[in-house]
C-alpha cells in the first residue's frame, strides 16, 4: 500500500514538473508573438526612427567635417574632459571656437562703425 502511495506521489511531483515546463513554453511563445505583432504593426514608425537616427549621424558627421576643415589645427572638443577640469567649464564648444566667434563679433561691429562714419562723411561733403 506505502508502494502505491509513493508511486502516485511520484506521478503527481512529475506532472507538476511538466506543467511548469510547459507553461514556462506557452510563455516564450507569447512573448515572441507579442514581438512579431509589435513590430508588424509598428513597423513603418520603426522605419521612420530608423531613417532619422540615420540621417542624425550624418549631419553630425557633416559638422564635425567642416569644423574640422575649417579650424584644422585646434580641432574638436569632445564634450566634458576627464583629463582636467577645464573640460566642465565648457563642455559644449571649444575655447577656441568661442574665442573665434566673439573676435569675428567684435569685427563686424567695427565694419558697422565704419562704415557708418564714412556714410556721414559722404553727406557732409555733399552739403
Amino acid at each position: 500500500m506505502t508502494g502505491l502511495l509513493i508511486a502516485t506521489l511520484q506521478m503527481m511531483a512529475l506532472t507538476f514538473v511538466i506543467g511548469f515546463i510547459v507553461a514556462g513554453v506557452i510563455r516564450i511563445i507569447a512573448l515572441v508573438a507579442d514581438r512579431y505583432h509589435f513590430q508588424h504593426e509598428h513597423e513603418r514608425e520603426l522605419l521612420r526612427l530608423r531613417r532619422i537616427q540615420k540621417l542624425r549621424r550624418k549631419v553630425r558627421t557633416l559638422v564635425e567635417e567642416t569644423l574640422a576643415e575649417k579650424y584644422p589645427s585646434y580641432g574638436l572638443s569632445k564634450g566634458v574632459s576627464e583629463d582636467s577640469l577645464m573640460g566642465y567649464s565648457f563642455p559644449k564648444e571649444d575655447t577656441r571656437i568661442i574665442y573665434l566667434k566673439k573676435e569675428d563679433k567684435m569685427l563686424r561691429r567695427q565694419a558697422e562703425r565704419e562704415q557708418g562714419r564714412e556714410t556721414e562723411t559722404k553727406k557732409e561733403k555733399k552739403r
